[in-house]
């Protein structure tokens, strides 16, 4: 068996012979990222800022479809796309137009700091979407409202195992052990 000191003698001796590539592989697959989905976020907020504009030509607002799917802004993974669908439901709410240009002003008012980047990103994701109906809007609303129900089940997995780590807490008893199980059903839905 090694001692402490030897094992930090060979992992030394390992990196100068093949570079810390070891660990930093090992860091990585560590770091795995939360269940998202960038793709749809951006094309959700693409379709918001192309169709809001032209509801009354196409009699179609991708709003209302989000609503019916059930996502709300804290569903975003990324805070830019989270705050930029808040301001555009906010927006919505108010009946103003829904645009690069009212969101970004929308934002300043609200005093958040806006990147001078966010204005041709919002030009760029408007122009990114060749085409949406209510049934491509309804299916990246679910991918989005998806990711983020994985999301909470890892935060409350990782709850589950910080508390049975803790031996100040009590040991669940299997009562209440039936009563998470159902909860994680509920939240699964």
């Amino acid at each position: 068996m090694l001692t402490t000191a030897q094992a930090a003698g060979a992992r030394k001796t390992r990196e100068k012979r093949w570079g810390n590539q070891a660990g930093k592989k090992r860091k990585a697959q560590s770091r795995q990222s939360l269940p998202h989905d960038r793709e749809a976020e951006e094309s959700l907020i693409g379709i918001i800022l192309l169709y809001s504009k032209e509801r009354e030509k196409n009699n179609f607002h991708p709003l209302p479809i989000i609503f019916e799917a059930g996502l709300e802004p804290c569903d975003f993974y990324y805070s830019q796309n989270r705050e930029i669908f808040q301001a555009a439901v906010e927006l919505y709410e108010m009946r103003r137009p829904i645009d690069p240009l009212s969101i970004l002003n929308h934002l300043k008012k609200k005093g958040k700091e806006v990147e001078g980047s966010l204005f041709s990103k919002l030009i760029e994701l408007a122009n990114s979407i060749p085409y949406a109906d209510a049934e491509t809007t309804f299916h990246y609303a679910q991918i989005v409202k998806e990711a983020s129900k994985r999301r909470q089940l890892v935060a409350r997995g990782f709850e589950v195992f910080k508390a049975a780590q803790d031996s100040t807490l009590p040991i669940i008893q299997p009562y209440q052990l039936k009563k998470s199980q159902k909860e994680f059903k509920q939240l699964k839905k």
